[in-house]
């Protein structure tokens, strides 16, 4: 069972975040699974932001990441 852990959604902050990701998915053409999840742990309004793509959530309010 995943280890949920409580969570505010940042608009602001996901916006630095996605410039972020933008600038390391420009680094390599091949980035592997491991890099990804590296670069992801720190940066947590990366994965809840997804979840507003999901029309069942209202917000995000915990998250987990196994």
């Amino acid at each position: 069972m995943p280890d949920f852990q409580p969570y505010t959604l940042d608009l602001a902050a996901c916006r630095v975040q996605v410039g972020e990701l933008k600038a390391f998915l420009g680094t390599s053409p091949a980035l592997g699974e491991k890099a990804l999840r590296k670069f992801l742990l720190p940066r947590t309004h990366l994965p809840a932001l997804v979840g507003l793509y999901n029309p069942s959530l209202a917000r995000p309010d915990r998250l987990a990441w196994e």
